[in-house]
């Protein structure tokens, strides 16, 4: 509706007014017997009259409909002109990210390999000065790649196990040579009263105390800065941490306060030139700290320092669950010392840059590689050779890295071999992308740029058989805890069935607890065959559970039908973990607390 329409529609309002009144004064005059313009005033004279105004009005009202749906249809198209401009952003955001990170992985690891050589002492200087150059710019396109997608609501975080003291230590040791060279103290204080163990993003709580920490080094020229944990408030649940980040440095004027958390903002004009740096960082931090149901703030005084201050809320970690081959804190598991047998390894890797970084880290730690240049090359090979490990480019030339990778699930099944573990070499790094390595029948994904230390951990893990069978869809079930247990709207229609009809909310609440035992169980016993069997179970009740608008458990199940793989008993605890979480809140959601 355009801004002049509500205007025309209180002028027909006002013109319906005028004729009720001018009807009124012509039935006055027929009653009255009053001439009209000389001669006697008739029923037929009024009733003329009265049709010529309202087929005068009545023409108005049609034009000004034929505006309004006019403007409604130009609404509409623009609507969906935004809707494809969003699709089309969302696609350049990834594209954007996977042309990126591919030329910055081989320059990221070509520098790591210079400096694994014998190079000239001037000449490790320049390499390191690349290095750190890339890392630099690594960073800001990791901003710019995390404020877009929480601009277009896609970026979700993780829920895994991880110890706060060891995230905090970790990260004041990343930044501790920093620190050293501009000769600042570096103190970390995290209480005792924590819990060991919380459940939550480790990697998203890292990315904020690396930001606040990194700009407390900035902005300090002399002195100290302490990072700080403390605990806030606690349930059989829920656990809230305070983490506080104090320095002694030049502070923020009160002017800069209000905005110093805005996107692209910095505290004067000069900042950006002086100092570095996007503006985003701060801006990231509270959405970060938000989605993790917490806050963040600052206080400062210009000449004595800064205090920044965020909270953030965790679910409480009841020391149960299944093993993950990553470990909690997102770093993955350091290799095994001493001599190991040597792997066979299959690289599928278009990118000349990419397959050289990947061999030589590779070969360096002592594997034998066979390299595929395109997904239908690394689909054969993987059926004629004796194969370790396949690391799997995701964007590949004839066949990409996810197809070829169930054409090689279904040529293991078909011949009866065992299951090879598959690691993608992926470069996207939008939401979801994680998830759909893992429903297409990948083990583990390493993001670019990679650095040899994950690729020795993922070697590590092979040579010690850490990866299970079927690995990557336990892994996959725990991603979904990133999604809502319920499907808000199903559950408010739900909630408005009539229970004098024989049906309610919690009437279906009871037929669901009673029936899913059943086809749990058909899972747990069609789990070690896989096919038809497991199929079946896991359809029936992902259907009654997307029935109930139960939207995580029925995508666990939706993975675990169109696989249909044998499922791994890590894969069965994390199912009947979602399952349990899902009964609970259904309950909740009937009015009443979980049933025995």
């Amino acid at each position: 509706m355009t801004a002049n329409q509500p205007n025309r529609v209180e002028a027909l309002e006002r013109e319906v007014k005028k004729l009720e009144k001018i009807n009124r004064v012509l039935m006055d005059r027929v009653e009255r017997g009053m001439d009209w313009q000389g001669g006697a005033f008739s029923l037929f004279q009024a009733a003329t009259v009265l049709e010529k105004e309202v087929q005068l009005r009545t023409a108005a009202l049609h034009t000004t409909m034929r505006e309004l749906k006019r403007s409604n249809d130009e609404l509409r198209t623009a609507k969906a002109h935004a809707d494809a401009a969003n699709r089309a952003k969302s696609e350049f955001l990834a594209n954007m990210s996977h042309e990126i990170r591919t030329p910055m992985n081989g320059v990221l690891g070509m520098a790591e390999l210079l400096l694994g050589g014998e190079l000239p002492t001037a000449q490790q200087g320049l390499v390191v000065a690349i290095q750190q150059s890339a890392d630099a710019l690594l960073a800001i396109i990791n901003d710019i790649l995390d404020f877009s997608k929480i601009e277009a609501g896609r970026l979700e975080l993780e829920h895994i196990d991880f110890a706060v003291n060891e995230l905090v230590a970790e990260t004041c040791e990343l930044l501790a040579s920093g620190a050293a060279r501009k000769g600042l103290s570096l103190i970390r204080r995290v209480s005792p009263e924590l819990p060991a163990r919380v459940i939550g993003d480790p990697h998203r709580i890292r990315q904020v105390l690396t930001n606040l920490v990194g700009n407390a080094l900035k902005f300090t020229e002399a002195g100290s800065i302490v990072v700080e944990v403390t605990l806030g408030r606690e349930t059989a649940s829920e656990v809230e941490l305070v983490f506080e980040v104090r320095d002694t440095g030049v502070g923020i004027p009160a002017s800069a306060l209000p905005n110093i958390f805005e996107a692209f903002r910095q505290a004067d004009g000069s900042t950006t030139r002086r100092y570095g740096g996007t503006g985003l960082g701060l801006s990231i931090a509270r959405e970060l700290t938000q989605l993790h149901g917490g806050t963040i703030g600052v206080e400062s005084e210009v000449g004595r320092g800064s205090t920044f201050r965020f909270t953030a809320v965790f679910r409480a970690f009841s020391g149960t669950g299944p093993a993950t081959v990553a470990r909690s804190d997102g770093r993955r598991p350091t290799p095994a010392s001493g001599t190991a047998p040597s792997l066979r390894v299959l690289l599928a890797e278009d990118h000349a840059v990419n397959e050289q970084v990947a061999t030589g880290f590779l070969k360096r730690m002592g594997c034998q590689v066979l390299v595929a240049r395109d997904g239908n090359a690394a689909a054969a090979m993987a059926s004629e050779e004796a194969i370790d490990l396949i690391l799997m480019d995701c964007q590949m030339p004839l066949l990409d890295g996810f197809q070829a990778t169930a054409r090689i699930r279904e040529d293991e099944a078909r011949r009866g071999i065992p299951r090879r573990v598959v690691v993608a070499l992926t470069a996207n790094a939008m939401a979801g992308d994680r998830e759909r390595c893992f429903a297409a029948g990948m083990d583990d994904f390493l993001s670019k740029p990679f650095r040899s230390a994950d690729l020795e951990a993922v070697i590590a893990a092979v040579r010690s058989r850490r990866y299970a069978l079927g690995a990557g869809r336990e892994r996959a079930i725990e991603a979904e805890a990133g999604r809502a247990i319920l499907d808000a709207e199903v559950i408010a229609e739900l909630a408005q069935l009539d229970a004098t009809g024989g049906l309610s909310f919690r009437k279906l609440v009871d037929v669901f607890r009673a029936t899913s035992v059943a086809l749990l169980d058909e899972i747990d016993s069609a789990a070690a065959q896989g096919g038809e069997a497991l199929r079946h179970a896991a359809h029936a009740l992902k259907s009654s559970s997307r029935s109930l608008g139960a939207e995580r458990l029925a995508s666990a199940l939706d993975r675990i039908e169109h696989d249909c793989e044998p499922a791994s008993a890590a894969t069965l605890v994390a199912l009947r973990g979602c399952y349990l979480e899902t009964l609970t809140a259904l309950e909740a959601a009937a009015g009443e607390g979980p049933r025995p």
